[in-house]
């Protein structure tokens, strides 16, 4: 319904949920904020111009989701639901924006792996 002036939001929007994230503690917000991420991504991208549609994906949503991960290498409550965010964001995120954006998901998660915090179980 608001779909067109909440786009203008979301930096506020990811700022304020960021901060529960740090602050939740006991991680019962988890779910609830990675759910209310995806839908974010479900009902502003879509509504976009194909040619704003990948701008909008990675500038705000991405960069939320690994600034989390980035920041707060060796909290795993906050690691924990920067992935559950990414997963969602990749869940509701359209195709070919999805398709667009995959290079740079992937650089980021190798750059993250490249940490003695993320150790390979074989």
């Amino acid at each position: 319904m608001f779909e067109d002036s909440l786009a203008t939001f979301i930096p506020k929007i990811l700022t304020n949920l960021s901060k529960q994230i740090l602050n939740d503690k006991n991680a019962k917000l988890q779910v609830v904020i990675s759910d209310t991420i995806g839908l974010l991504v479900l009902n502003t991208i879509e509504n976009l111009d194909e040619s704003q549609r990948f701008k909008a994906f990675v500038s705000p949503f991405l960069k939320f989701a690994f600034k989390l991960l980035d920041n707060h290498l060796s909290n795993k409550i906050v690691n924990n639901a920067a992935i559950l965010c990414l997963t969602k964001m990749m869940l509701n995120c359209p195709d070919e924006v999805l398709v667009r954006a995959l290079e740079v998901i992937i650089d980021k998660i190798v750059y993250l792996f490249k940490f003695k915090i993320y150790p390979c179980k074989q």
